[in-house]
Parts: structure tokens; sequence; C-alpha cells
């Protein structure tokens, strides 16, 4: 039953539909991290953020976010309901069993696990993108909640610098986050050519 050509209308118009759903929240989940991010740059930096440069870089990604994760999403979901339910008609039980069986993949606690990880990604998109577009950041700390929930994956990572594009969310339900790291030789580069412009 995998890759049933009957059910790949329906796949692909859940897909649409889940896009449909999502695309609001991925830009709006874009532009939070994109403010929160200025607000992380030291102050008066992010007067340096190139807004129209951000734009482009959010309509590259949520097209390229739309083919990888939400795609990953369905096709997961599609594999996974396909091997269930063909592995429910090979065992002959009742119809209460593929219920029951189905509702793991569909059930309330993956949505909570999609979710939480998909709002950490793009708010650390948006973090990064207003970052990168002011030409000083090329590099991020990565930062732990310092909690007792903080995970052997995440754990040794807080405080490390690491490039953009490198960090959170590191597994499902991620809580991590980063920081901007400003390069002073690109600052002092960049002051440079505003002060001979003036």
């Amino acid at each position: 039953m995998p890759d049933d050509p009957r059910f790949l209308d329906f796949w692909d118009d859940e897909d649409a539909l889940l896009w449909e759903t999502l695309s609001p929240v991925v830009l709006d989940a874009l532009m939070s991290g994109s403010v929160t991010g200025a607000s992380l740059l030291p102050e008066g930096l992010d007067a340096l953020i190139d807004w129209d440069g951000f734009n482009q870089a959010a309509i590259e990604f949520t097209g390229q976010y739309r083919f990888d994760e939400i795609g990953g999403i369905t096709d997961t979901t599609r594999e996974q309901t396909q091997q269930v339910v063909s592995d429910w008609i090979a065992s002959g039980d009742p119809l209460s069993v593929l219920e029951d069986q189905l509702e793991s993949i569909y059930g309330e606690t993956r949505a909570a696990s999609i979710a939480a990880t998909e709002v950490t990604r793009l708010f650390q998109q948006g973090n990064e993108m207003a970052w990168k577009s002011t030409g000083l950041v090329s590099k991020m700390v990565w930062m732990t909640v310092q909690d007792e929930r903080v995970c052997p994956i995440c754990e040794p990572m807080d405080g490390v610098e690491i490039d953009l594009g490198s960090g959170p969310p590191a597994h499902p339900a991620c809580r991590c986050y980063s920081e901007p790291v400003i390069s002073e030789e690109l600052l002092e580069a960049e002051l440079e050519r505003i002060l001979n412009a003036a």
C-alpha cells in the first residue's frame, strides 16, 4: 500500500490544507522572531537591519520551509498512516483497533511536539535573518533555559559560539535559543563607511 496512487491526491490536498492553515502562523513567527532578534542587538544597531533583505530572505525561507518541513510532516504522516492501515488489514482486527492506532499518529501529544518545535525553529530563523541582514553578525551563542529539564543533547551546548544557521532547535520540543555575536571588525568597518558617507 505504500505510495498507493489512489491516495496521492488525498495527500496532496492534505499538504495544501496544512500549508494554508500554517502559512499565516509561519509568517507571524518569523516576524516575531525578527522583532526579538532586533531587540537582542546592542542598542542602536537595530537601525542597521536591512528589512528589504530580511523580507527577501523570508520569502525564500518560507518556500523552502513549505517544501522541507511541511512536506516532511505530511510525508511522515502518510507513511505512518499507510503502514498502520496495511498492518491492520493484514491482522484482521476490528475497526476500533485501527482507530486507536491512528490516534497515536494524529494525537494531541504529536501535535504539541510539532507545534513547539516548529515555532522554536521559525522564531530562531526570524532572529537569524534579522541579525544577518545587519551585515555584522555571522556567529551566535547557543543558550539553554538552564533548568532541570535541559536535555543531555543541549546541556553541553549552553554558551557555545556557533555559526548562523546551526542553532536551535536540536530536537523535537527543544526550548533552546541563541543570542547574536557582533563582529567588532565588521562593526568598525560599517562605522567607518557611515562616517565617510556623511
